[in-house]
């Protein structure tokens, strides 16, 4: 597996992240948002119970899933439903999910939570592992969030950024792929020439592995991974995939430039999935 990880790398000109379960702290970040509603203070239970729920419901807020072929096809796996910003999705999710388990949200609770993402913590090893990663490689984000979300993540996370790709630049929410379509065309890039590492096979690792993108799965949760996606590696953490590509050169040297998120609309129809507005 290194030999082959090896023969990818040389050609790698910019290792992309996604942001919330990557390099935030997702889990205890929403956590701590709805221990803050007074209907939730305090049921630590009831609480995951509502995150792991409230994950799911999200999925059907993002994508619609038509009915796939025999030998699964890459251009009818999901499909994009009308763009609307995370926060609102988040708030919904996070209300749908609260009374699935019997707790009425006050008006303005489950928006106030949706929030708080910017005040949400970095991972500890973050910070170090981007830094060291960086040393080597141009960094990108590819994110579900809005512009001012992730600017004001990035100012916590205090490494900068030379590709930012949002949901509100591409009016779509990953694991559509129109995240990667939009990198390849600032980067100017080939698919074997970025490297993504994420810590969700459903939103990343399993779109990353249509596209023919290489992927790492940084598994901080310990997840199980589907057979659709099929990472070059698996690191339990952040500091592990940095020490795993320590060793590796840049396919041009570290100077490659890169745009910092001004990524055009990609174009419809010629991609690996289609999408529906």
């Amino acid at each position: 597996m290194r030999a082959k990880l090896s023969h990818v790398l040389r050609k790698i000109r910019c290792v992309t992240f996604d942001c919330y379960g990557t390099l935030v702290d997702w889990q205890r970040g929403i956590s701590a948002a709805l221990l803050r509603i007074p209907a939730l203070e305090g049921h630590v239970d009831l609480v995951r119970r509502i995150v792991a729920r409230r994950e799911e419901i999200e999925k059907g807020l993002i994508v619609s899933a038509p009915d796939l072929p025999d030998e699964e096809s890459p251009e009818e796996r999901y499909e994009n439903l009308p763009y609307r910003p995370y926060r609102e999705i988040l708030a919904d999710s996070i209300a749908l999910a609260c009374r699935e388990q019997g707790i009425e949200p006050a008006p303005g609770d489950a928006q106030a939570a949706a929030a708080t993402m910017p005040d949400w913590e970095p991972f500890p090893d973050t910070r170090a592992a981007l830094m060291e990663i960086h040393e080597r490689f141009p960094i990108g984000i590819l994110s579900n969030v809005e512009d001012e979300v992730i600017e004001a993540t990035i100012r916590k996370i205090g490494v900068p950024f030379d590709l930012v790709i949002t949901a509100e630049k591409v009016e779509a929410y990953k694991p559509s792929p129109d995240h990667w379509y939009a990198a390849m065309h600032e980067l100017e890039a080939d698919e074997e020439e970025i490297l993504h590492l994420a810590a969700s096979p459903f939103h990343d690792l399993e779109t990353a592995t249509l596209l023919g993108i290489p992927c790492g799965f940084v598994n901080r949760a310990r997840a199980h991974i589907p057979a659709q996606a099929r990472p070059h590696f698996t690191v339990p953490d952040l500091a592990s995939a940095a020490a795993r590509l320590k060793s590796y050169p840049t396919a041009a040297g570290r100077g490659t430039a890169v745009g910092r998120g001004t990524a055009p609309r990609p174009v419809r129809g010629s991609g690996v999935r289609k999408s529906r507005r």
